[in-house]
C-alpha cells in the first residue's frame, strides 16, 4: 500500500522548530551586509534592525497576496535604510532580504526536525 501525503505544514514561528534563534542570526547577517554594502553612509546596525522591526509590525503583509513576501520585506529594509540616508536603499533592501532569507532558510534546513520532515517527504510516493 502506498501512502499519500495530504498536507505539508511549514512552521517558522517556534511552534514545532525553534526558529527565533535562526531569525536572530539571520538579522545579524543582514545588518552586517548593510554595513559592508552601503556606499555613502556608515550604517548604525542596531538602529537599522530596530527600524526594520518597527516597520515590520506597523505595515502588515498584503493579505490579498498581491505582493510577494520577500518583496514586501525588501521594501521594509529599504524604508529602514532611508532613515539612515542610504542612497542605494532600494537595491540594498533587496540584497538584505535575500541575505536574511538565505541564512534563515539554511539554518532551518540543518535543524534536525526539519531534516527528518524533508527525509519523510522525499520518501513518500506522490
Amino acid at each position: 500500500m502506498t501512502s499519500r501525503m495530504k498536507a505539508v505544514f511549514f512552521d517558522l514561528d517556534d511552534t514545532l522548530v525553534a526558529t527565533s534563534d535562526h531569525d536572530a542570526r539571520a538579522f545579524t547577517a543582514a545588518v552586517a551586509l548593510a554595513s559592508s554594502l552601503s556606499k555613502d553612509v556608515v550604517i548604525n546596525e542596531e538602529r537599522l534592525l530596530a527600524d526594520f522591526l518597527s516597520e515590520f509590525r506597523r505595515v502588515p503583509w498584503d493579505p490579498e497576496n498581491e505582493i510577494e513576501v520577500s518583496s514586501w520585506r525588501a521594501r521594509l529594509w529599504e524604508l529602514a535604510l532611508r532613515k539612515q540616508k542610504a542612497s542605494n536603499a532600494d537595491s540594498l533592501g533587496v540584497s538584505l532580504q535575500a541575505g536574511y532569507r538565505y541564512v534563515a532558510f539554511f539554518l532551518c534546513a540543518i535543524t534536525f526536525p526539519f531534516v527528518v520532515l524533508l527525509s519523510h517527504v522525499a520518501s513518500v510516493d506522490p
